[in-house]
């Protein structure tokens, strides 16, 4: 009975093969015209992201869209740079620190043909005349020499101004240490030891030094773009002093050359 049963099934696309299947013509035909409807291209699939054709994998040139990846990693987006609402002169690195993080500015400048006591009576006379100016409040003096190393240093205490008008005056006391080393040919200047007496004995008022109130960390903005509105204004007139002072010694040695 088993082996009967095989025979049939055997046998029965011979059955078959003479009739007409009507029914998986129009099946046929339908199915291979929806096939080629819904067909992908490859071209399309390269176009789209969302699609992958297997066994093979996109390339960055071939995927598109905000999150394009490069070597494995997402393609950064180009920084726009940052507008500065302040002078370059007075933003970041424009206030040097040692490495203990005292603020120091520093003048080291070659002064050809000129002897070491020539440089030390040039400075000791600026340094003298700027102690007694009509900003320097009466502590100001050359403090410390020696004439044998050729070095001066002087403790200068000063108003600094803000804003001078007949309704309001607005500014501080500027502290700070001028040190002057002196040899052939060589001039080195430091102005160190920088703090502010500010609205004494008044409510908002402070006794801090420099490295609390004009440092990056307290005078720039989080952009560093700009200045800070309460620690600003000291940051900038350091700044112009500082360069007040080094040019005006820059220039007495240029003066001379030229006599």
């Amino acid at each position: 009975m088993k082996q009967a049963f095989t025979i049939i099934l055997l046998c029965l696309p011979l059955f078959l093969e003479g009739r007409p299947v009507k029914r998986c013509e129009p099946l046929q035909e339908r199915t291979e015209t929806h096939f080629q409807k819904d067909t992908i291209r490859t071209q399309d699939i390269k176009n789209n992201a969302d699609w992958t054709i297997p066994g093979q994998q996109n390339t960055p040139a071939e995927t598109t869209g905000t999150n394009t990846e490069v070597n494995g990693k997402p393609k950064k987006r180009p920084q726009q740079p940052i507008k500065l609402k302040e002078d370059p002169k007075y933003l970041e690195g424009a206030v040097p620190t040692d490495k203990n993080g005292k603020i120091i500015f520093t003048l080291d400048k070659e002064i050809p043909g000129h002897s070491k006591k020539e440089i030390y009576d040039s400075l000791y006379q600026y340094l003298d005349q700027l102690t007694k100016g009509k900003d320097e409040l009466k502590d100001s003096r050359i403090a410390l020499v020696s004439t044998s190393r050729g070095i001066i240093a002087a403790v200068v205490k000063e108003w600094m101004t803000f804003k001078s008008s007949f309704l309001s005056l607005d500014r501080t006391k500027f502290l700070y240490t001028i040190i002057a080393q002196c040899s052939d040919n060589h001039l080195k200047v430091t102005i160190s030891r920088i703090s502010y007496v500010y609205e004494e004995g008044r409510t908002g008022g402070f006794n801090s030094p420099a490295e609390e109130i004009i440092s990056d960390k307290y005078a720039l903005t989080k952009k560093k773009n700009d200045l800070t509105k309460i620690y600003g204004k000291f940051r900038k007139g350091t700044i112009d002093r500082k360069d007040e002072i080094f040019k005006q010694i820059v220039n007495l040695f240029q003066e001379q050359k030229k006599e």
